[in-house]
């Protein structure tokens, strides 16, 4: 008996009626998807009660999840593939984006997003389910395009410690809170001199900015790899106050943030949600923090490694990806 009659089995089982819609191969696991044609209240009990089901009968635990009327099962290999960055080379260097930022495979094609157009992303996810890996790969992938120059902030794990003393660097890596303070204060003021460049040049952004500057200004991109790290009172008003004054205007100036954390706080949730319009999300500690970056539950059911989800905005349907592996 393959995935899909056991699938139908357990369905019946629990008095769901179904009709398969297809299926969506990816390299660590498949997404069945199955539209409800009639079934009593399916609650997160009852698809609890399926997976164990499937999973005694595979030796597999697969990942339900629902949709409005769309049941997704995913069917995960025994032994997980990866995607190694090595593989979207090329396709990096024909994009032609001055900060290209590979997200993942979709199960039918590479995607790799323009940070600029983003303009900031936040990124969530448990410790050891990929964040530290997508952030090197775009810090990777946007420093080889040699059109940026970088803030980094690293974790307790001291991640970024490997880029020490490179020349794309603004500025040493920073571990402590009073060298993040004042770097903060520095680009605040950073932005307001860029925005008077761009007034005397009669420009309104950056990229209209260089086609005619002799001195060219870089992007700068500033990346916080775990905010958990500098966790209190003081942070919180920190990157309130960094975040107010600059994620609204910064898209023009060429300034960009990407922040990960395990766990967003629950004062800071609606600044965040305000102030990054793009998240990407690993496995989530719990559904809370899964809503917080997908407006569903999903991410807390997400599996292997490399898994993440991918939401701009208010689209309604977040992008399921496997992240790529440096």
């Amino acid at each position: 008996m393959d995935f899909k009659d056991i699938v139908y089995e357990e369905l019946a089982a629990l008095k769901i009626t179904a009709e398969y819609v297809g299926v969506q191969d990816y390299p660590s696991y498949s997404i069945h998807k199955l539209k409800i044609i009639s079934s009593p209240r399916i609650s997160r009990n009852r698809l609890d009660r399926l997976e164990s089901n499937i999973e005694e009968k595979t030796g597999i635990l697969p990942r339900v999840s629902k949709h409005d009327d769309v049941l997704e099962i995913s069917e995960m290999r025994p032994i997980p593939s990866v995607i190694m960055a090595e593989a979207i080379k090329d396709k990096l260097s024909q994009t032609g984006l001055e900060l290209p930022l590979p997200l993942g495979n979709d199960g039918e094609k590479d995607i790799i997003l323009d940070l600029h157009e983003l303009p900031h992303l936040l990124v969530g996810g448990e410790n050891g389910y990929g964040k530290t890996s997508f952030l090197k790969l775009a810090i990777d992938s946007i420093s080889n395009v040699g059109s940026a120059k970088f803030i980094l902030v690293d974790s307790p794990e001291q991640d970024f410690d490997s880029y020490e003393g490179m020349d794309w660097l603004e500025c040493p890596v920073i571990h402590d809170l009073d060298t993040l303070a004042e770097k903060m204060e520095w680009l605040l003021d950073e932005l307001e001199r860029r925005y008077i460049l761009l007034s005397n040049a009669g420009v309104r952004n950056i990229k209209s900015y260089n086609q005619q500057a002799v001195d060219k200004l870089p992007y700068l991109v500033f990346i916080m790899a775990d905010y958990s790290g500098f966790a209190g009172p003081l942070l919180s008003d920190l990157l309130t106050n960094f975040c107010n004054k600059l994620c609204a205007k910064s898209k023009a100036a060429g300034i960009h943030l990407i922040l990960a954390s395990e766990k967003v706080p629950g004062n800071l949730i609606g600044q965040f949600l305000m102030n990054y319009p793009a998240h990407v999300s690993f496995k989530a500690v719990n559904a809370i923090q899964s809503r917080v970056h997908l407006y569903n539950n999903d991410a807390a059911y997400l599996y292997y490694p490399g898994d993440a989800y991918f939401k701009r905005g208010f689209e309604i349907e977040p992008i399921r990806v496997q992240t790529y592996k440096i």
